[in-house]
């Protein structure tokens, strides 16, 4: 959480962050930014299917490789949101994004559940999908923009604050 602080700054595209190999299912986000031609994707990872993956993609996904820590917490802190499509026991990054502040937009199952607060609850920190499927992260994507303004940044990192490594170590 500390190498994640949070930002207030204006907020632009969108960025999903993982290692680029098949199960992270980083296939499904590009695919839903196809039917978003204005919105723009930033994929951050490297692995064996970033080929692939970079031959799905349209104009408006960009890639960037593996970034090292302090750009990484950057480039969360910049984004609009943070969209994850595997289904994770818990997914660091999830949580990291939300210390910057910025929403996520996630599979609804898996440690998703756990670490992002969907819209149906007070101080939302997130929009689930519920179907591993590019339509679904596009209705998610469209859903978490009509309520953009119920995501305050500093409720977001109180939220990620409930994960840090002191509150388990004391269990």
């Amino acid at each position: 959480v500390d190498a994640f602080p949070l930002s207030t700054r204006p907020r632009h595209d969108y960025v999903t962050a993982s290692r680029l190999v098949a199960y992270k299912r980083v296939d499904l986000v590009i695919r839903a930014f196809a039917e978003r031609p204005r919105d723009h994707l930033h994929v951050i990872g490297e692995g064996p299917d970033r080929g692939r993956l970079e031959r799905i993609a349209t104009r408006n996904v960009h890639f960037h490789g593996h970034l090292p820590q302090q750009d990484l917490a950057s480039a969360f802190a910049n984004a609009r949101a943070f969209l994850y499509a595997a289904e994770e026991d818990f997914g660091i990054t999830l949580v990291e994004a939300q210390s910057t502040g910025t929403p996520v937009i996630a599979y609804g199952r898996g440690g998703a559940r756990d670490s992002v607060r969907p819209l149906e609850l007070s101080n939302p920190t997130g929009v689930h999908f519920h179907d591993q499927h590019p339509q679904a992260i596009d209705a998610a994507i469209t859903t978490f923009e009509r309520n953009a303004d119920r995501f305050v940044p500093a409720t977001l990192r109180t939220h990620a604050e409930r994960f840090r490594p002191e509150r388990f170590d004391a269990g």
